[in-house]
């Protein structure tokens, strides 16, 4: 788990996961839940956080990690900055 800041928001959040699809969009899990609707900020056409589908996004995704040691690795979304 990472955490995440960027000036418009109040508060660092906790980023658990990480994934790309094969359309280029990336999405950082902000939940640990399990199961099919995940919490996450999407990078995409436009970016926003909200609920997402794992089952539908499943057929398209090119990378997945949920491991700390991998999330150490990856940039932060734009206009974002890791605070941990």
């Amino acid at each position: 788990m990472r955490q995440m800041k960027a000036s418009w928001m109040s508060k660092p959040v906790k980023v658990y996961g990480w994934a790309a699809t094969s359309n280029g969009w990336e999405y950082y899990f902000l939940d640990n839940k399990k199961g099919d609707i995940r919490f996450a900020y999407v990078c995409g056409f436009e970016n926003e956080m909200g609920d997402i589908s794992m089952k539908e996004i499943q057929p398209y995704i090119t990378a997945i990690t949920f491991n700390d040691k991998d999330l150490q690795d990856l940039a932060p979304v734009p206009d974002c900055e890791w605070v941990d």
